[in-house]
């Protein structure tokens, strides 16, 4: 009697661990999995537009290396309110907050995909992705 009482428990026990394993496996790939797709950049397959944008403010750098952005919307008063893009970085690309991102001579600015990010009050945002080239 007493055999089976400590069996009965020593099965409960391990039946309690094994659940709250998957309990936070199952968490884990859900709080995982729903990062990824809402921070996530959309390439487009095909060449996107060139941006007729002189200069960018970055806003924030990403930890991936990208960098959230704001174009110049007022040169007088130099002004950076405009829309909000990802520049995308590359190896060459390193950037910082507050950094102006001007066009090279010769070079430009083109969308090659769409961010989507949530914001900080939980909306969701999708801005253009650009490189300069």
């Amino acid at each position: 009697m007493i055999m089976k009482k400590g069996l009965v428990f020593l099965l409960g026990a391990i039946t309690g661990a094994v659940l709250t394993f998957v309990f936070f496996v199952v968490l884990g790939v859900a709080v995982n999995g729903s990062s990824r797709s809402s921070d996530s950049v959309d390439y487009f397959d095909e060449v996107g537009q060139v941006m007729p944008v002189q200069e960018y403010k970055v806003i924030q750098v990403l930890p991936d290396g990208n960098a959230l952005a704001m174009e110049r919307s007022n040169e007088e008063y130099d002004w950076y309110h405009g829309p909000v893009v990802l520049l995308v970085g590359g190896e060459e690309a390193h950037y910082y907050d507050e950094q102006v991102v001007k066009r090279t001579k010769g070079g430009y600015f083109r969308q090659v995909g769409t961010y989507r990010y949530t914001a900080r009050d939980g909306s969701v945002k999708t801005v253009p992705a650009v490189a300069l080239r």
